[in-house]
């Protein structure tokens, strides 16, 4: 009994260790509409079926490193009202997210608003509490302009969290040439407490064995 619980633990912990994502497409539609607004926290579009971790295009972060999962959301359509979208996921203790706004502004003409989109990401826990921002990332694969945003967070508690992004200029988004790139560890950290569980464990078994052998 005692070499069968043995056995099985290695299992337990590789269960415990990994998290495995979908294996469903991971390019998704901005779901705004009037029937499904997203434009408030409340209303947010959950993307968390979306996430793959399949081989992503190029411009996603981590691209092929399989500890890293990933959902694209694109948007192509003029925003009216004109609001600010909300994306909303799980998280983890211990999982990293990165935020990369890819081919929001192009820079290719001063004049039209749809080449020149000033991204702005607000990241909030599921309360609405504010977490962090990035307005100008600098350059990344994907973005042609520095004024692309680019955010990596590492979250401290088990639930649900919400991305916002917003024009700095002007608030909404009224114009959708941006693709929303979601990269995320696969592997989550095994909080302590789970791992003194396993040390326990495993010293129990190992007495129950002794024991069993001296008797």
């Amino acid at each position: 009994m005692g070499s069968t619980i043995i056995k099985s633990l290695p299992a337990v912990a590789t269960s415990l260790l990994l998290g495995l994502g979908s294996a469903s497409a991971s390019m998704i539609s901005d779901s705004n509409s009037a029937a499904t607004p997203n434009g408030s926290l409340a209303t947010a579009q959950n993307v968390e079926a979306g996430f793959s971790s399949g081989p992503p295009p190029a411009n996603v972060p981590h691209a092929g490193d399989p500890a890293w999962e990933w959902v694209s959301i694109a948007d192509s359509a003029p925003r009216f009202p004109v609001t600010s979208p909300y994306y909303s996921f799980n998280v983890s203790i211990g999982q990293t997210y990165i935020f990369d706004v890819d081919f929001g502004d192009e820079g290719s003409d001063a004049n039209n608003a749809e080449d020149n989109f000033d991204s702005i990401l607000d990241l909030f826990d599921g309360s609405g509490s504010f977490l962090a921002q990035n307005d100008d990332s600098g350059l990344d694969p994907g973005s042609i302009s520095i004024l692309d945003s680019y955010l990596e967070y590492t979250f401290f508690y088990n639930g649900m969290a919400a991305i916002r992004l917003s024009d700095f200029l002007g608030g909404g988004t009224e114009y959708g040439t941006y693709e929303l790139q979601i990269a995320r560890t696969s592997v989550v950290p095994v909080p302590a407490a789970v791992w003194l569980f396993g040390t326990a464990l495993l010293g129990f078994v190992g007495m129950s064995r002794r024991t069993s052998i001296k008797a």
